[in-house]
């Protein structure tokens, strides 16, 4: 009796279906939602690293440097640096990407708390920037990688077992090092000519250059989404880095549809939702209904995509095991 499996008997991953698993089960293990919580508390209510001193040193030198006759587009330029200085603050550097905790606070950087200002330091030299910037990098990058791990054991497995997270969680930290340099020299490589090339446009028409941004972006786009991916290998085969690459690019590619609307789902939900966190003010405690929310929602839609990779691997691996079983019989 022939007992292969049809191929109408496999099912294709759905959007609808992964969401609800997804949020099914981060409120199953709502614990999860500790991790982008203590983040954003932390750049919220803890001491902000600020390098305003800095800026306005490397502002005054330009300055200096300049003719007498500085330009209107010059102005402009150091007052946005002047009002972005007010805000950055180097701790929002453990929100780390592709893989990282989720942080409302580190794209709002606060200037007030409910107590007031909150406690600052300030970074006074470019080699503690360029520390700063590595050590919390790296500590981001520790962060996320337990983080992805335990949204994937309590999504994948349906529960959380600690001892095996930390058991291989050095090797996957590594994995992620490599997937994280992998991306940023991808955006640098298209990034960095690109600016040039935006500069000398803006120079002789702004129009052409706001042009040339849009198509920049598209090719950003164009190249990093079949990655988004990329780190569930790591973290749901315990693959290396390149091969959690191949298997991402893979799948985008046999299921671009439903991939697309999963991550344009994802992205509207998070995007939206971040509007209504963000209503309260930054020094009202309010606030935290809007962290709790970020987290919840945030650790859900990460699960769901989890959800997706589990189904689209299963049937895209059985629809190609079919074409091989009838280009062999």
């Amino acid at each position: 009796m022939n007992t292969e499996p049809k191929i109408g008997t496999i099912k294709p991953p759905n959007m609808l279906k992964s969401l609800k698993e997804g949020f099914d089960a981060i409120a199953n293990h709502i614990g999860l939602i500790l991790f982008p919580l203590s983040l954003d508390l932390f750049l919220w209510l803890g001491p902000h690293w600020r390098i305003s001193h800095l800026i306005d040193q490397m502002l005054q030198t330009m300055a200096n440097l300049s003719d007498s006759g500085q330009t209107n587009l010059f102005r402009l330029g150091q007052e946005f640096w002047k009002t972005a200085a007010e805000r950055i603050n180097l701790f929002a550097l453990l929100r780390t990407y592709p893989v990282g905790v989720f942080s409302l606070m580190a794209g709002l950087q606060p200037i007030e708390t409910p107590f007031g200002k909150p406690l600052e330091f300030q970074a006074n030299s470019v080699l503690m920037v360029f520390l700063a910037w590595t050590t919390l990098t790296l500590l981001g990058i520790i962060a996320g990688t337990i983080y992805f791990n335990a949204v994937a054991q309590a999504t994948l497995e349906g529960r959380l077992h600690w001892g095996e997270l930390f058991r291989h969680w050095i090797g996957r930290i590594i994995q992620v090092i490599f997937l994280s340099v992998f991306w940023t020299a991808i955006i640098a490589l298209i990034s960095l000519p690109s600016s040039c090339l935006i500069s000398v446009l803006a120079i002789n028409n702004i129009s052409v250059s706001q042009f040339a941004i849009l198509l920049i972006l598209g090719l950003l786009v164009w190249l990093l989404f079949p990655l988004l991916l990329s780190p569930h290998g790591i973290f749901a085969h315990q693959a290396n880095m390149w091969n959690s690459i191949k298997q991402s690019v893979r799948l985008t590619r046999f299921t671009f549809p439903t991939t697309t609307l999963l991550f344009m789902s994802v992205f509207i939900i998070n995007q939206g939702l971040d509007i209504i966190w963000r209503l309260p003010k930054e020094n009202s405690w309010f606030m935290v209904i809007g962290i709790a929310g970020h987290g919840f929602v945030t650790s859900g839609l990460l699960a769901a995509t989890f959800v997706y990779y589990r189904d689209a691997t299963q049937w895209v691996e059985g629809m190609l095991a079919q074409i091989k079983i009838g280009s062999l019989s």
